[in-house]
């Protein structure tokens, strides 16, 4: 039975497995492969044992002398024929496996193994699981064309290649690597679960092909944008849990995909805005369940209510918008017109202004003219009683003479 510890550490892992042995087709894959191995034991590669058996001929193959060799007892080997754990062993290498070419599920995970080796002579392998090593690259798996589940997770790997053969893969486990690109995987059309979870993935993309994927899990990558998502036919369920996903637009093919059911997008940017929910359902019609969490028929109903409200309101918004840009037009048509409105007004209040400054001015010129009369009178006036007052004077100036005369005859 597998330990709760080892549970956790693999909660990232896929969740079944399928494979071609009816009793484990309902078994989640993570359990097989691990029965207790007891009477296995390992020697050094002999000059005489690789002359010898069927570990002679790979050994002879890809060994030398002094490579190590594992072998069971009979009665271990009769009890489990098809599957062997080798898992904790303290492996820095895949050893050479003495008689067990009929081998179905071999387990050699928690080692410290860098390189895939020694693997050709079991072409009935259908479960390999190298989880939790030091592998760095990819290799040595050309043989194994019957192989269904593959699992890498916790290793060294940058780069997802050296898969050509294994067109018959069910589950592809590279979880926990350093993969910075989704690729070579097109040719895969029979894979069901692929887990890239922790490694440096920031574009989904070249995922044409893959018709039979139903899950795929790319939590706790570095991905800012999703594409072809909308062309798996069979995607059931995807995981973009803590990615740097920024908005709606950079994930839009989720809302083509026509089998997307289960979603999850938590932890990241786009999961902090206030109407993600809404947002992810309304462009979703066939999301049932959406960060673990149940998308209930009331809730959808409420979500398109509200997204009609709000095209309503933008609606009416841009309707108001329209007839205020229709407003300014017609007043910036209408500028010319006012224009020479406010120029004939403005003539026309000159001339107003003119006349009723030329009426004012006529009175003016009355009184003017009136006191120019009066003026004129009044200086007549004064030259008269000037020309009376003179008479007055030459009438005095003459009495005063003939008195004066008078007198001066009187003396004599």
């Amino acid at each position: 039975m597998i330990s709760p510890a080892d549970f956790v550490a693999r909660q990232d892992r896929s969740r079944s497995f399928t494979g071609d042995l009816q009793q484990q087709q309902q078994q989640p894959y993570y359990q097989q492969g691990r029965a207790p191995i007891r009477g296995v034991s390992s020697r050094p590669l002999s000059n005489q044992t690789a002359r010898n058996g069927a570990a002679a001929a790979a050994a002879s193959a890809e060994g030398s002398a002094g490579e190590r060799v594992i072998y069971r007892s009979p009665e271990e080997r009769a009890a489990n024929p098809d599957r062997l754990s080798l898992d904790r062993r303290g492996l820095t290498s895949c050893p050479l496996l003495e008689g067990e070419e009929n081998l179905r599920l071999l387990n050699y995970q928690h080692n410290s193994i860098q390189r895939i080796q020694h693997l050709a002579a079991f072409r009935k392998l259908i479960f390999l699981d190298l989880y939790d090593n030091q592998i760095d690259e990819i290799s040595g798996l050309d043989s194994l064309r019957s192989l269904r589940v593959l699992m890498l997770g916790k290793n060294r790997i940058s780069q997802i290649r050296g898969l050509e053969s294994l067109t018959k893969l069910d589950v592809l486990d590279l979880h926990g690597n350093d993969i910075v690109e989704l690729e070579n995987v097109n040719h895969l059309s029979e894979l069901r679960v692929l887990n890239l979870a922790s490694n440096c993935i920031q574009v989904v993309r070249n995922l044409l092909g893959m018709a039979a994927l139903t899950e795929l899990n790319l939590r706790r990558n570095q991905i800012h944008t999703v594409h072809d998502v909308d062309s798996l036919p069979s995607l059931q369920r995807l995981f973009l849990s803590f990615n740097g996903i920024q908005s709606w637009a950079n994930v839009a093919c989720l809302g083509e995909s026509p089998s997307l059911a289960e979603l999850t997008m938590d932890g990241t940017p786009l999961s902090k805005q206030a109407n993600y929910r809404n947002q992810v359902i309304s462009g979703m019609p066939l999301l049932r369940q959406l960060d673990l969490r149940r998308v209930s028929e009331e809730e959808r109903r409420l979500v398109a209510a509200l997204v009609r409200k709000e095209a309503s309101a933008s609606s009416a918004g841009g309707n108001s918008g329209l007839a205020s840009r229709q407003r300014s037009s017609n007043t910036f048509s209408r500028r010319p017109v006012l224009r020479a409105q406010q120029q004939s007004l403005s003539q026309s209040q000159s001339t107003q202004l003119l006349s009723a400054s030329a009426a004012s001015s006529r009175p003016s010129s009355a009184a003017s003219t009136g006191r120019q009369t009066g003026a004129s009178s009044s200086a007549a006036n004064v030259d008269q009683a000037d020309d009376v007052t003179t008479q007055k004077q030459q009438q005095q100036q003459q009495q005063q003479a003939q008195a004066a005369s008078g007198s001066s005859s009187g003396k004599a």
